[in-house]
């Protein structure tokens, strides 16, 4: 299967284009095995990627094949009403069937009907009925065009054979154009929609990341459609594997919340290893398949920071409780490591995991204030990159942008019946200049307020996008220095 596309079961060599899809892309393509009734699924299963023609996988997920696909396994088709009778046997009656359909054709029939399903019969009274209807035949060449042929080229007259038929079906023979049955009705489909749609499907099922701002996948559209119509097509492809969160006041994000099918399923249960060893490794891969799933189907905020004063609050509801209780088990199974301390490790690891699971899509207050608390106190960039690197805290750049966000947060308001006292220092920073000017001279001040409770907190910290200037840094709740010339009295 390495070497080959399981769709078209053809080589996959170096000139054709070809793909490879992961989690939520094979997740894709095993709904559609399974509504295709083809069995390829299973060979699907636990593979964490597979590599396929592009074009063979558009067509194999694409819904309009696939209920061409079932219909053709089924036997329907939707070209001729005409039913399947042995020709070696058979003699057409034209006094009694309607010339289009072979059906029995009888006024005495009709009026057992309901008014509503009732239809006209119509006797054949003009000689160029015939030539008319020969000329429709041709001009459908279709099976249901030559099955009326043949019966035309049976008989001379159809007046003196007294022929027959339902107006319906006269009208549907005639008004019917066989190359254009087959084309969906309604709207025509929009081709630039579809491939914009299917590019941005193709990107989705290829990164590694599961959360997105749904005005970030508008951008990718290229303006062919509008939210609105994002927002369903997603829902209508994804289903239940998909969840798009809108709440009041925010953006709405798009998380993909599993792979695509059931891990847990009959099949699992059915394939148990003889080998010991064997069978406790699937165990834990469904068990680490479930726990990342459910890491998948949270929805964080990543277009800001919490306040100062809630910036640790919620870091324990950030976690799944599959992803918690399996640390605790693993770290804390002995009663006496249950306490708080233990708590916050296994609290701290979760964070690290969820990092490593979703790095562009979470932000972690626990490793986020590490890397502050590295970058004040030793205010070394390598520091913190090696312990990034490790996924201990979070990145230097992600700390610049924190600490950049915070100087533009607004001031907290202060209740007048706190207490307030400013401290002042000088800091004089010795520059070696040529001639010994222009060195650096700074003074900076805090608030101490007290009680804590009177400080009235503002929203949450914008986080930027862009990099700010190292002039509008220095703009920013900056005192202006004022000089005081004493006036000479004469």
């Amino acid at each position: 299967m390495a070497n080959l596309c399981f769709i078209c079961d053809k080589e996959l060599s170096v000139e054709s284009e070809c793909v490879s899809v992961k989690a939520k892309g094979i997740g894709n393509l095993i709904n559609s095995s399974k509504a295709r009734f083809d069995n390829k699924w299973k060979s699907l299963v636990n593979l964490e990627n597979v590599l396929v023609h592009k074009d063979c996988r558009k067509n194999y997920t694409r819904p309009d094949t696939i209920r061409k696909c079932v219909n053709e396994k089924e036997g329907t088709s939707n070209i001729s009403p005409v039913k399947g009778k042995l020709r070696s046997n058979y003699i057409f009656k034209f006094k009694e069937n309607c010339l289009f359909c072979d059906n029995e054709c009888s006024k005495e029939l009709e009026k057992k009907l309901c008014k509503e399903r009732r239809d006209t019969i119509i006797q054949i009274s003009t000689l160029h009925f015939k030539q008319s209807i020969i000329d429709v035949a041709n001009k459908r060449n279709d099976e249901w065009g030559k099955e009326v042929l043949k019966r035309l080229n049976s008989v001379i007259c159809l007046v003196s054979e007294e022929s027959k038929y339902h107006k319906s079906c006269e009208r549907k023979f005639c008004s019917t154009n066989p190359v254009d049955e087959n084309k969906k009705r309604g709207r025509p489909q929009d081709e630039d929609l579809a491939n914009a749609f299917s590019n941005l499907c193709d990107f989705l099922e290829s990164e590694n990341e599961c959360q997105f701002g749904l005005n970030f996948l508008h951008e990718k559209m290229e303006g062919t459609c509008d939210e609105k119509t994002l927002k369903n097509k997603l829902i209508n492809k994804y289903g239940d594997d998909i969840i798009i969160t809108t709440s009041r006041g925010r953006k709405s994000v798009v998380s993909f919340k599993n792979t695509g099918f059931k891990v847990l399923t009959n099949a699992w249960y059915d394939s148990k290893k003889e080998n010991e060893e064997e069978e406790r490794l699937r165990i834990v891969e469904a068990a680490s398949t479930i726990i990342r799933e459910d890491i998948r189907s949270f929805v964080y905020e990543t277009d800001s920071f919490p306040p100062p004063n809630q910036f640790m609050d919620d870091v324990k509801q950030d976690i799944p409780k599959t992803l918690l209780f399996f640390l605790s088990e693993v770290c804390g199974k002995n009663k006496k490591t249950k306490s708080q301390k233990y708590n916050n490790k296994f609290v701290a690891l979760a964070h690290a995991i969820i990092n490593c699971c979703r790095p562009r899509s979470f932000i972690s207050p626990i490793l986020l204030g590490l890397g502050l608390y590295l970058h004040r106190h030793f205010g070394t960039k390598r520091a913190i990159e090696i312990f990034s690197n490790f996924g201990f805290c979070a990145s230097y750049t992600d700390v610049y942008v924190f600490e950049t966000s915070s100087l533009l947060y607004p001031q907290p308001k202060v209740n007048r019946n706190s207490f307030s006292q400013f401290v002042f220092d000088n800091a004089d920073f010795n520059i070696n200049t040529i001639d010994g000017y222009n060195t650096f001279h700074t003074m900076g001040g805090i608030q101490c307020v007290v009680p804590k409770n009177s400080i009235q907190w503002n929203e949450r910290i914008q986080k930027l996008k862009t990099v700010v200037t190292a002039e509008t840094m220095g703009n920013i709740a900056s005192i202006p220095i004022l000089f005081h010339m004493k006036k000479r009295v004469i």
